[in-house]
């Protein structure tokens, strides 16, 4: 959700405790549809 709402990676990471970003990548972001459907529009 904090992702989806803009959240900073690096915020995230520091309110989540990581003491690295890929893990807050790994866990906790992945693509949406919205976000797939977006970039097949940019590439036509």
């Amino acid at each position: 959700m904090m992702y989806k709402a803009g959240v900073k990676t690096k915020v995230m990471q520091e309110r989540f405790g990581h003491s690295v970003i890929s893990t807050t990548l790994d866990i906790y972001t992945h693509l949406f549809k919205e976000d797939q459907e977006e970039v097949s529009s940019i590439l036509r």
